[in-house]
């Protein structure tokens, strides 16, 4: 199969599951009374607000690392193999 293909659909299919299980399980705190994830937050963060700077500071730390590893090439070339080995 043809790996332009592959990949998006990994992506895809993951981003997908990770919206359904949130959406079910929101479903679930609903229909039973318990808290959803944002009074979850709420909660937490009103009893422990260094939580807050915790979680922006990685969440800043990962998107940053991800956006570099993606995108800036750092200091090896994207070239295919065979080229880099002269062959």
């Amino acid at each position: 199969m043809n790996m332009y293909l592959v990949w998006p659909l990994w992506v895809i299919s993951i981003i997908l599951a990770i919206v359904l299980s949130f959406a079910a399980l929101e479903a679930y705190a609903l229909k039973n009374h318990v808290p959803t994830f944002s009074r979850f937050v709420w909660e937490i963060t009103v009893d422990h607000p260094a939580i807050i700077v915790i979680f922006v500071g990685v969440l800043g730390f990962v998107l940053g690392f991800l956006s570099c590893h993606f995108w800036w090439g750092g200091m090896i070339s994207f070239a295919p193999v065979k080229k880099l080995l002269g062959g």
